[in-house]
Order: structure tokens, then sequence, then C-alpha cells
């Protein structure tokens, strides 16, 4: 390249040149957009994975928009599909994996296993890119989890092949190393609460120079806030409005630098009788495990999210990057700590609701009937468990 201002990096088979991706392909060469290319690179990978399937494999493991569409119609004609040329054995068969559900007053094919959407393989890349980006560019586990939530009948296979055609991921690297942490057992929420300062001078954003990451042991799930310095009043304003919103913790395990033992940091024990601070050894990871690791989590996360968004205001993504880790599975709980925290679900009814968005509903008045009716019974519905749990409490402490 004559530009040589043009900031150039390599891949197996790929040059990046700015925002453009260069696919080297024998001695043919394919200047495309990023995404473009990457969804390109994908179909044909998946592509050839269906056609190193045996045929009487291949037909059913991925369902393209056809077959979708076939198993739709067989559903609809029911037993009298015969007379229209339906094959029994191919009625049979879509009966026993699929059902119609009426969504938002739209029929959409779901599984009968566990009631979620059938993913059609020319929407594969689309759906996977964004349980990708939910997850905060999740690996294997991760992105399987996700599209579980929603979708059915995509090969594990499938996440294989699309994770490399992430660019982020293959080029971005994490903003801070990586350390390796050893176990602490933590016996319930708020109970051990860890927190740590992760030192951004090399790349500030305007007054933001740190991050304080604080994370709960036992659900894994973290809070995260940008400060001008790592004096101690800083750091006490937001311990404040954590333990404000969600309660003091027992044990509060901190670094022994200056941040978390000065006077004011302390001083959180006399408004909370109860509260002990255990200082683990400056910069020794094995005394800060799990949000060390939260930090190298929290680092590659920004990293990304800084790629894809084109940025270097790291403030304006660490929102989205604490979102994209409390919503994604945690392998030490098998659920994503969200989930745990709360009880629910972080996405729930997510194929609904974007049915409702396209439909161009902005009003709850606007609702179909159908919906509303749905609303108002989970509504009454949690109204009587909460009443219910109410009750055995009150018990509890009569007794």
């Amino acid at each position: 390249m004559e530009n040589t201002e043009e900031t150039q990096e390599k891949l197996d088979g790929v040059i990046i040149v700015g925002e453009d991706v260069i696919e080297v392909s024998g001695n043919e060469i394919i200047i495309d957009d990023t995404d473009h290319c990457q969804q390109k690179a994908f179909e044909s990978n998946v592509e050839n994975y269906k056609n190193s399937l045996s045929s009487t494999m291949r037909e059913k493991s991925m369902i393209t928009l056809s077959l979708y569409n076939s198993i739709m119609n067989a559903l609809r004609c029911g037993k009298g599909g015969k007379k229209v040329g339906i094959d029994v054995k191919f009625y049979s068969w879509c009966k026993t994996h699929f059902k119609i559900v009426l969504n938002a007053d739209v029929e959409i094919l779901c599984s009968i296993k566990n009631g979620t959407r059938i993913a059609v393989m020319e929407h594969y890349y689309k759906i996977l890119k964004e349980a990708h980006l939910k997850t905060g560019h999740g690996g294997r586990d991760k992105v399987r989890y996700e599209t579980g939530q929603h979708y059915y009948w995509i090969p594990s296979k499938v996440i294989d092949v699309f994770l490399p055609t992430c660019v982020s991921c293959q080029l971005r690297k994490p903003l801070k190393a990586h350390v390796v942490p050893t176990a602490i057992i933590s016996l319930g929420f708020m109970m051990r609460l860890q927190m740590d300062l992760v030192d951004m001078r090399t790349r500030p954003d305007g007054e933001s120079k740190w991050i304080l990451h604080c994370r709960d042991h036992f659900t894994k799930y973290s809070w995260a806030y940008a400060l001008p310095s790592k004096e101690a009043h800083y750091v006490a304003e937001n311990l404040l409005s954590l333990f404000y919103q969600f309660g003091p913790s027992k044990i509060l395990q901190s670094d022994n630098g200056k941040e978390f033992t000065a006077h004011v940091i302390k001083d959180l024990k006399i408004m909370w009788p109860g509260l002990i601070i255990i200082n683990g050894r400056p910069r020794h990871p094995q005394s800060q495990g799990l949000v060390e690791r939260g930090n190298s989590t929290l680092c590659d996360i920004l990293g990304k999210l800084m790629h894809d968004r084109n940025t270097n205001h790291w403030t304006s993504c660490l929102l989205p990057a604490i979102y994209s880790m409390n919503t994604s599975l945690a392998q030490g709980i098998k659920h994503t700590p969200f989930e745990v925290v709360f009880g629910q679900k972080p996405r729930v009814d997510l194929t609904l609701w974007q049915s409702i968005v396209e439909q161009g509903i902005e009003d709850e008045d606007d609702l179909p009937l159908s919906i509303r009716e749905q609303l108002d019974e989970t509504s009454n519905k949690n109204n009587a468990e909460n009443e219910g749990k109410i009750n055995v409490q009150r018990r509890r402490i009569i007794n």
C-alpha cells in the first residue's frame, strides 16, 4: 500500500486496512466492507460444513427458509395435507418436532421441546452476531447459552464456524494483561464483595483515569465506576451508591493500598455494623481472585466494544461492558449473574418484543389484545406469588 498512514493488521488470509477487509484467496484479492466480508466467509464455511454431512443428515440438520415454509404449510394442513401432496412421513416429522405459535398476531415456528423459535439457516449470521455482541464478544459457551434462550436448531458446529469470523475478536487485544487467580469460598449474595482499581492512566478518557470494579463473589455480579483519581472520597461515594441500592456486604475484600484503607472507606463500618474489611496483599491476585479475573474480562470486552464503535472513549463503553458481563453465562454458577440476583432471565420474551417493535407499536394501548391479556395474567400471577412469599415470611417471624 502506498498510503503508509493507514493502519494495517494481518491475519491468516485476511488483511485489515482501516475499515476495509482485503481477503486473500490464492492469487485472488477481494476488497470488501468488514461486516459483509465476515458474513460472506461465515456463509461459505457453513455451506462447506453442510456439504460435508451425510445425505440423510444434510437436509434436516439446518433448516433453510424453504424448508421452514414447507414445515409451516404441513402443520397448517394437518392430516389433510396428504390430499395436497404432503408426504405422510414428513408431516409426522414436523408434528414431532415443531409447533406453530401466534406471537403478536404473527405465526412463527417453534420447537416442541423447549418452545423457542426455530432459526433458519439464512438468519444464522444475524442471530449469532447479536448474541456475540450481547455477551460482550463472548466465547462459544456464552454464545451457545444466549442463542439457546431464544432460538433452536442451530448446530454447535455453526457457532464454532462463526466465532473466527469476528474481526474484533481476532485483532483486539485486552487493555490489561490477564492474571491467574485461586479460589475463595462464599456463601451468599453480598456476603463477600471484592473490589479493585483498574489503572487507566495510560488511556485517560477526559478526567476519568481509573475504574473502580466491584464484584459479588457468590453471584459473580459486577459493578464498575469511572473515577478521576483513586482518592478515598471518590471510592467512598460510589461504594455508598452501591450499598444504598443493594445493601452492604458482610465482607468487603480489597487491596490494602491507600485507595481502600483510607479513613473514609473504614467509616463504612460505622454506617453498617458488622461490615468486615479484609485487605488482600497489594497486586497479588491470589487473594483477589474473582475481581482480578473480572478485571481481565472487563478489559477484554471494553477493548472489543471500543473497536466495534470506533471510539477511544472507554467511559461510554463501561456500562454496556458491565451489562454484558452480568447477562452472560457464568461458568461457575451455570447461570447469568443477572438471573441469580434478580430471579429472572435478563432478556425475557425477546422475540415477542422484537415483533412488537417491528410492527411499529410504541404505546402500550396499541398492543394486540392477546399480548395485553398475557401481561395482565403475568402481573396477577406475580402478585399472587409475592403475596404468598410475604405470608410465609410473616409466619416465620411470628413463630
